[in-house]
């Protein structure tokens, strides 16, 4: 590529590092569901200890995320991703040294704060990259790296687990983030939140006054448009939550549908490769076209993609799957335009906000299929993609 030219060789890096988070993350995220079964035989007693499991590391995930603007605000990008780093490799030794109930609670929670922390820190991370005209597709290629990992963990850990320990996996995953916190130590320390967008400028003098003045006050959005960066968080909602109700339940869905279980895992593993073709895609070419143009392309490719599944055949449910990789990179892209100077603050709001809602629509999904079934129930995907493109063709009319 001739204009690679341009990049430096630290932006490479910047890019590289988040790459490798997102993997650490999305590895250990997708790991947990073929994991399940071996914490069930030998340390949670039941399902419902297990759903109590998921459900600490999600709210733990909330809460990092929520609180990781600040934390970017009061020490630096780079601290926020060592500690992020440094909770994903110490989280499966909650299980190795105390393999009962508790050590899986401490393993979940720390899971989860290391989830919010990444999340936030590799998206900030490629942000702040020089080169402006590459950062939609330096945004595409970090996002390829969690289809990648979505990929590989269900399939490793499936091999893993015939032939070493379930304790001797987890030493094993300890590794896998290692390297990601070796390489943040290597970043600049100045990658500091932008001083406009700081929420308190020390600790001790401006701590207490930050809850009364709206200037400093840490729980509310920063200088911008309320009402534009409101319209990113509940588009992310929409679409993040149809993407994970699909993609956690793809192999039960295809199932339903009469395939066996062979095929339906096969339908998942191809939904996760064609999202990451199209996320390539989108870093290999430059696209001129705007943000908001793409993002009706991807949602309605996604409903027609899935509607057909459902009427016809579900092989159709893996286009999905092409049609939607491009989303998340695209809107960290255009939010970084927009707010280049509050980013850190809004994509914590993203990312808090979009996983409080995914969990309560997983609740709601689970309920629905005790009543109606898996395939009826699945129709709520329908509803999370009308109401995405809903906030789009808003956006669109509004100019906002």
């Amino acid at each position: 590529m001739k204009s690679s030219l341009k990049i430096s060789a630290y932006t490479w890096f910047q890019v590289f590092v988040a790459s490798v988070s997102l993997f650490a993350l999305g590895w250990m995220d997708n790991a947990r569901s073929p994991f399940f079964p071996l914490l069930l035989e030998n340390t949670l007693t039941n399902a419902s200890l297990g759903s109590l499991f998921f459900a600490m590391a999600s709210f733990s995930a909330i809460l990092s995320s929520a609180f990781a603007g600040r934390v970017i605000s009061f020490f630096s990008l780079k601290f926020l991703l060592i500690l992020g780093g440094l909770l994903m490799s110490l989280s499966p030794l909650g299980l190795v040294f105390l393999p009962t109930i508790e050590g899986s609670f401490i393993t979940a929670v720390l899971f989860g704060l290391s989830l919010g922390f990444v999340a936030v820190g590799q998206n900030v991370l490629v942000s702040k990259i020089e080169n402006e005209e590459f950062k939609r597709r330096f945004f595409s290629l970090l996002h390829c790296f969690y289809a990648l990992a979505a990929m590989t963990a269900p399939i490793s850990v499936l091999y893993l687990k015939d032939v070493f320990e379930w304790n001797f996996i987890l030493v094993g995953v300890v590794f896998l983030s290692l390297p990601f916190v070796v390489l943040s130590l290597f970043l600049k320390s100045e990658l500091k939140a932008n001083k406009s967008s700081t929420l308190s400028d020390n600790l001790s003098s401006k701590f207490m006054t930050s809850f009364k003045s709206k200037e400093h006050r840490p729980l509310c959005l920063p200088q911008f448009s309320d009402v534009k960066a409101l319209s990113w968080i509940l588009f992310m909602c929409f679409y993040i939550s149809s993407e994970l109700i699909l993609s956690t339940r793809m192999v039960v869905l295809v199932k339903s549908f009469g395939k066996s279980y062979t095929e339906s895992s096969h339908a998942l593993f191809y939904f996760f490769l064609c999202m990451f073709i199209s996320r390539f895609i989108f870093f290999i070419f430059k696209f001129k076209t705007k943000a908001i143009n793409i993002l009706f392309f991807c949602i309605t490719g996604g409903f027609l993609s899935f509607l057909l599944g459902y009427i016809f055949n579900p092989i159709y449910f893996v286009f999905v799957g092409f049609f939607m990789g491009p989303v998340f990179p695209t809107v960290m892209d255009e939010v970084s335009k927009l707010w280049p100077k509050n980013f850190e603050t809004l994509v914590s709001r993203i990312i808090s906000m979009s996983s409080l809602f995914v969990v309560l629509v997983h609740i709601s999904v689970g309920q629905l299929t005790d009543i109606y079934g898996v395939k009826n129930s699945m129709a709520v995907v329908f509803l999370l993609l009308v109401l995405a493109f809903l906030v789009l063709s808003i956006k669109k009319k509004k100019n906002f």
